[in-house]
C-alpha cells in the first residue's frame, strides 16, 4: 500500500446496529471479522442496539478477540429520544449517525447478520489514489 499517499484509506470502522433479538448473531459476526478483516485496518467498531438500553450489556466484547479494545457499544438513547421509525428506518437513522461520529474517513455500516467468510482484500476496495472501487 502506498505510503506516502494520505488519500490511501488505512483504516475503516465498523457500524452494526442491532435489535435485541439479533445480538446472539453478533458473537458469529466478530468471530468473522477478528478472522477475517485486519485488525490494522480497523480504527473503531461501533455497536447499537436498536432497544431497550438494558441489552447493551449482553453484547460482550470478547467476542471480537484481539479487537475487543476496539468496540464502542453504544446505546440508541446516545443520540437522544427515541424518534419512533418504524424498524428500517430506525436501523438506516443509527447508522448514519454513528457515522457521522466514526474517525476514519470510511465506514462499514452492517447489519447483524452479515459475516465475512473469506479474508478482506484492501485492494479490491480501493484503488491506488483511495478512491472506492465499483
Amino acid at each position: 500500500f502506498p505510503s506516502h499517499d494520505s488519500s490511501w484509506p488505512k483504516v475503516i470502522d465498523i457500524i452494526v446496529v442491532a435489535y435485541r433479538n439479533d445480538i446472539f448473531l453478533l458473537e458469529l459476526q466478530a468471530k468473522s471479522i477478528a478472522l477475517n478483516i485486519d485488525p490494522n485496518r480497523i480504527a473503531n467498531i461501533y455497536i447499537c442496539i436498536n432497544d431497550d438500553d438494558q441489552y447493551c450489556e449482553q453484547v460482550n466484547k470478547a467476542w471480537w478477540g484481539n479487537l475487543s479494545n476496539k468496540i464502542n457499544v453504544v446505546p440508541r438513547s446516545y443520540f437522544g429520544r427515541d424518534p419512533k421509525l418504524d424498524g428500517w428506518s430506525s436501523q438506516q437513522l443509527y447508522k448514519l449517525l454513528l457515522a457521522n461520529q466514526a474517525e476514519s474517513g470510511w465506514s462499514f455500516c452492517l447489519d447483524s447478520k452479515t459475516w465475512f467468510v473469506k479474508p478482506l482484500d484492501w485492494h479490491q476496495l480501493f484503488d491506488i489514489n483511495g478512491k472506492v472501487l465499483l
